[in-house]
């Protein structure tokens, strides 16, 4: 991508929402755009970063895939007991036995579910902004 396709990425990511990944800055991280500032999405929350327009353009910019995960967190959603993965509003990770929905600041229905709190900081393209919860067989 030259710098104008660049411009025109960032343009359409701040129109559209849509999580993108900054790659060869120093500065790997999911992006986006939040209230039109320039944020780094941590598992924990949105946190607004500067980072100089050149850094940005310089370096690769490339869509997420809807979720991709590590090595690491694959391994660990082997050995988790139910298929569906979800956050809640506060960030709380939970395994779900049946399909979830989204209800206002968590996910309900999931029949039987765990709470894995303690996995909290992993799972970053795991949203609760997501529209479907994750089925983790689909990435195993």
């Amino acid at each position: 991508m030259n710098k104008i396709e660049k411009m025109e990425f960032l343009l359409q990511r701040m129109k559209d929402g849509k999580q993108f990944l900054v790659g060869g800055c120093g500065r790997e991280a999911i992006y986006n755009f939040h209230y039109e500032k320039f944020c780094w999405n941590k598992p924990t929350g949105i946190e607004k970063i500067n980072m100089a327009l050149n850094d940005i353009l310089d370096s690769e910019l490339s869509l997420l895939p809807l979720h991709s995960f590590t090595d690491d967190e694959k391994v660990i959603m082997e050995h988790l007991p139910y298929p569906y993965l979800t956050r809640d509003k506060d960030g709380s990770v939970y395994n779900c036995k049946g399909k979830p929905k989204k209800d206002g600041i968590s996910w309900v229905g999931g029949v039987s579910y765990k709470e894995i709190t303690w996995l909290n900081h992993l799972f970053p393209t795991i949203q609760f902004e997501n529209d479907e919860p994750v089925d983790r067989r689909d990435y195993l």
